[in-house]
């Protein structure tokens, strides 16, 4: 007897396993068949060749769709990416004392913006020649002509290469838009001292049995925002005061002062009487280091917070349907 026990055991085993077979067949059936009446939502997840709902993997994907991005009341795409969280320590924007005038880079983790990858429609868009092409400049990209963007904020280097080890940013345009919207924006602080906004925008979509045409142009302005013209960013000198230590938003020129004739550090005698340093190059005098004096400088006169912007934006994308599984994709961009 001793001997037959595994035997029945075993066909025990089997007979079950077979019932929970059947069982979760017959259950999976029932689902599909009453699923088939019901339409199913493709989801694509930036950062996965595999395509799965976009909660449901181990770095969740973070959305901005279109309304998020005309709630913010930036003026651009740059603007609204700049305010994330994920967004830190080393992205550039147009403004005062930045390499570049004119464009605008994002940097996830904080590790530059030439290891965050910038993507437009999964495709990669290519860096900028103003910076030899070490990062992407995202504005080039009309804000309006955009549906969503999606933000992996983990490294992707496997998938995508060297340059997503900081992050993904995928801009997801308007491929399918059909018909033709126009949007007219202005922001006006209620400071004094510039920082007016206005834009303008357009996209025109149109489509057929097999392609698709969607043309945007955005064209945008801002004034600039002078430090003089804020009270918290203005420089502060006391008149009845040689204190340097009292001054505030102000530098030491004499150590900086440079001679536009000759190009030569001036002494500090000459900085006396030069009507481009405080009170006409009167001295002030360091309390901290006794008998250490200069000339102060004002460079809140032309610092800013934001430099000046007047720019326009033209992208025209055609998409063409070969077959089912196949499509070209056509895209021209131009930004000035």
């Amino acid at each position: 007897m001793s001997g037959k026990a595994p035997i029945f055991l075993g066909i025990a085993l089997a007979l079950g396993m077979s019932s929970v077979l059947v069982s979760a067949q017959a259950i999976a059936q029932d689902a599909t068949a009453g699923a088939e009446d019901e339409p199913i939502e493709e989801i694509v997840t930036t950062g996965s060749r595999i395509r799965s709902d976009q909660f449901s993997g181990i770095n969740p994907v973070i959305t901005i769709d279109a309304d998020a991005i005309a709630e913010s009341g930036q003026l651009n795409v740059s603007d609204v990416l700049r305010q994330q969280v994920q967004n830190t320590l080393g992205s550039n924007y147009e403004g005062f004392n930045s390499f570049s005038a004119v464009d605008a880079n994002i940097s996830l983790r904080g590790i530059g913006s030439g290891r965050t990858l910038v993507l437009i429609d999964g495709r990669r868009l290519p860096g900028s020649p103003k910076q030899s092409g070490a990062g992407a400049n995202i504005n080039m990209i009309p804000t309006e002509a955009i549906e969503r963007i999606e933000i992996l904020t983990d490294g992707a280097s496997s998938i995508y290469g060297g340059d997503a080890s900081g992050g993904v940013v995928n801009i997801i345009t308007k491929k399918d838009f059909e018909g033709i919207s126009l949007r007219l924006g202005r922001a006006d602080p209620t400071q004094d001292g510039g920082g007016l906004e206005d834009s303008f925008s357009i996209i025109f979509g149109a489509a057929g049995e097999n392609a698709n045409v969607v043309f945007s142009y955005e064209h945008q302005e801002r004034e600039n925002i002078y430090w003089k013209d804020r009270w918290f960013t203005e420089s502060s000198v006391p008149t009845g005061s040689d204190d340097l230590s009292e001054a505030l938003n102000v530098s030491q020129g004499a150590r900086t002062w440079i001679s536009l004739d000759s190009f030569q550090y001036l002494p500090m005698e000459d900085c006396v009487g030069n009507d481009a340093m405080v009170d006409g190059g009167r001295l002030f005098y360091d309390s901290v280091y006794p008998g250490d004096s200069g000339c102060l400088y004002d460079y809140s006169q032309i610092g800013s917070d934001d430099a000046s912007r007047e720019s326009d934006a033209i992208s025209t994308q055609i998409t063409y349907k070969i077959s089912d599984n196949t499509e070209a994709l056509v895209r021209a961009t131009f930004s000035r």
